[in-house]
């Protein structure tokens, strides 16, 4: 289960994320700057690890964040 993330937000129903074509690699629009190695989904726990070492910015989805977080305090 995805645990409250400061740089990562899962979202459930309704929401969804649109991913471009595994083949898309170039403009126009959304593309994949690396090419993909496959079409599995990945664990959780290393995408949550690796966005806490790396911790990208701007933060998603702060103030959700922040609601969702004071909400199960």
């Amino acid at each position: 289960m995805w645990e409250p993330h400061r740089y990562g937000t899962c979202l459930g129903a309704p929401y969804e994320l649109a991913l471009p074509p595994l083949s898309q690699t170039e403009p126009p629009g959304p593309y994949w700057l690396r090419p993909c190695r496959g079409d599995r989904l990945v664990p959780h726990w290393p995408l949550a690890d690796f966005l806490g070492r790396f911790q990208p910015g701007p933060i998603p989805h702060e103030e959700l964040l922040g609601s969702f977080l004071s909400a199960i305090s």
